[in-house]
């Protein structure tokens, strides 16, 4: 059990970071022995990650002040030592830098199955390898890796970035959209009354600009990739 958090643009605002930290607090219910976050700033896709609680190393957010796009995680660690940071997330495979919430309980049997040398204990790098061996569009490549390690999942939520798109993808695992002006808040649990589930099943890709029309203005689940 981890927790996924993270913001998305609207007209190219940057986060509110009292409303970032309060999401990034509500999934650190799910896991307190690391954090780690991903975001794009001026073109470039950043991440960092740390040892422990996120509530005792707020100032990791102070790095996506002025991003457009941020994606955090607050790991329970299931597989792989926590005070190796290297098993925690977000993990990143060639271009591909990701967050998951889930088990992937055969993740040994993929590694040997497509002979894939990890760098970390981690069963979750497993989709990282998957997904950089697939050919195809952006979409084609994340539901290979998908159709792999889904049906020895305990339910998926990913929450990844690669060049300026940002997925978003949850299957019977908790994710909640809040909508704000300045954009969208995503939390494995609900930020407040405004928050509504991420549809079950739905894989989003969202373009990266600084300046994007995604959310519509008169419903709030309504999501244009």
């Amino acid at each position: 059990m981890c927790g996924l958090f993270g913001f998305y643009s609207k007209h190219g605002h940057t986060p509110n970071m009292t409303t970032l930290a309060d999401v990034g607090l509500i999934a650190e219910e799910r896991g307190r022995h690391a954090h780690g976050v991903i975001w794009r700033e001026n073109g470039v896709l950043r991440h960092e990650k740390h040892v422990g609680r996120l509530s005792r190393r707020l100032e990791t957010l102070d790095a996506t002040t002025n991003a457009t796009a941020v994606v955090g995680h607050t790991r329970h660690a299931t597989t792989g030592d926590p005070r190796v940071n290297a098993n925690n997330q977000p993990l990143k495979v060639g271009g591909f830098v990701f967050a998951h919430n889930g088990v992937i309980t055969n993740y040994k049997a993929i590694l040997a199955r497509f002979d894939i040398r990890p760098d970390t204990e981690c069963d979750s790098e497993v989709i990282g390898h998957l997904f950089r061996r697939a050919g195809g569009s952006i979409e084609n490549r994340f539901r290979y890796a998908m159709s792999i390690v889904k049906p020895n999942a305990t339910g998926i939520a990913v929450m990844a970035m690669i060049g300026d798109k940002m997925l978003i993808y949850r299957d019977g695992k908790p994710l909640s959209v809040t909508v704000y002006e300045e954009g969208a808040y995503f939390c494995s649990y609900q930020l407040d009354d405004h928050s509504v589930d991420y549809p079950d099943g739905e894989l989003a890709i969202l373009p990266i600009r600084e300046a994007v029309e995604v959310f519509g203005v008169n419903d709030r689940r309504e999501m244009v990739a």
